[in-house]
């Protein structure tokens, strides 16, 4: 790879590690080996605030915990996702949308093989 692709990603992942520092501690289950993978809330809260972070969004959002941390703390379906909605344009949604569509083939598939695992059909 290039330098110039190097750094792009690297720099991905440490904006994808600041987004995910947002996100509440969680107590690992006893019993998840079993469960079947849970809806992906978290990727896509953290694909949301990834998008808005690189869209420098925070800056102009209207909620102040935005502003004052310097990144998003919104969401879709969220109470204070009302603060940057205004500020994305189609383009961006477009970009959330496929983002997010990716996240949720990934839970798909990990739920088919999940399924496939406890004694059902094996995933095509």
């Amino acid at each position: 790879m290039t330098d110039t692709v190097t750094t792009h990603l690297n720099d991905m992942v440490l904006a994808l590690e600041a987004a995910c520092e947002t996100l509440p501690e969680r107590a690992v289950p006893v019993d998840l080996l079993f469960r079947p993978p849970e809806w992906p809330r978290d990727e896509l809260l953290v694909m949301f605030r990834f998008l808005a972070n690189e869209m420098e969004l925070p800056r102009r959002c209207s909620g102040r915990r935005c502003r004052r941390l310097e990144r998003c703390c919104g969401g879709p379906g969220r109470h204070d996702a009302s603060y940057c909605l205004p500020h994305w344009d189609a383009a961006a949604i477009d970009r959330l949308r496929a983002a997010s569509a990716a996240v949720m083939l990934c839970w798909m598939r990990r739920s088919a093989e999940h399924h496939a695992l406890m004694g059902g059909e094996t995933p095509a």
